[in-house]
């Protein structure tokens, strides 16, 4: 019996703990609009440059503070890439062409 009482605890503490974090992340993308993007290309991709190369265009466009990044590595040459709205349009307009990328 303790045994499930313990586990059910657990699973409580767990749930909030979720919560948390999911209202946190509603509060952050209230504020800056953002967006995420599933790309695939080559393993040896520079991501970091595409996502660097994201948020200067996204800053020579008026965004006062560009934010491009991973936000999950999904297998070899497969990304999920998160930022402002701008950034991510970069992503999806021009990183295609410069890196033959594919979104998903």
């Amino acid at each position: 019996m303790f045994s499930v009482i313990t586990q059910f605890s657990l699973l409580q503490s767990g749930l909030k703990v979720v919560k948390v974090r999911a209202e946190a992340m509603q509060k952050a993308s209230d504020q800056v609009p953002s967006g995420l993007v599933s790309i695939m290309g080559n393993a040896d991709l520079d991501i970091q440059l595409l996502c660097r190369d994201a948020e200067e265009w996204s800053y020579n466009r008026g965004t006062q503070e560009p934010v491009a990044c991973v936000a999950n590595y999904l297998f070899p040459g497969g990304w999920v890439l998160g930022g402002d709205k701008s950034s991510v349009q970069y992503i999806l307009e021009y990183g295609k062409a410069k890196v033959r990328l594919r979104s998903t």
